[in-house]
């Protein structure tokens, strides 16, 4: 079981994160990639967040989900690690679980009891 601190200390030795909300998005999902979006690239990380769906129009009064990229047809290669945040099955990450499975280096942070523990390194 990690820890918290290991986590963050962890995350802050990445050199770039993709970080992806589930599909359908609400707001525990928006807010957690938008504030560990700010808190990386805080500390000189690139960091982009991820969503297979487009996001509710009530988002729209935050200025960080404008910049949740919803199109990507990427490989995610540029990032050192991808990070799903309030994902507990990695079926929800939607078009994007295939590439996540194939990465080598994957975070989930999660509060679901019904995580399945699916990445790499798990803070459930």
């Amino acid at each position: 079981m990690i820890t918290l601190d290991e986590l963050a200390k962890k995350l802050l030795r990445e050199s770039g994160v993709a970080i992806f909300c589930h599909a359908r998005p609400d707001g525990d999902t928006v807010g957690s990639a938008c504030a560990l979006k700010k808190a990386l690239i805080a500390n000189g990380i690139k960091a982009d967040a991820f969503c297979s769906d487009a996001l509710p129009d009530k988002f729209t009064f935050l200025r960080e989900p404008n910049t949740v990229i919803t199109n990507y047809a990427g490989d995610f290669k540029e990032y050192s690690a991808l990070c799903a945040v309030d994902i507990a099955d990695v079926t929800r990450l939607g078009d994007f679980a295939d590439a996540f499975c194939k990465h080598g280096n994957t975070y989930n942070i999660d509060h679901h009891i019904s995580n399945r523990n699916f990445a790499k390194v798990n803070f459930v």
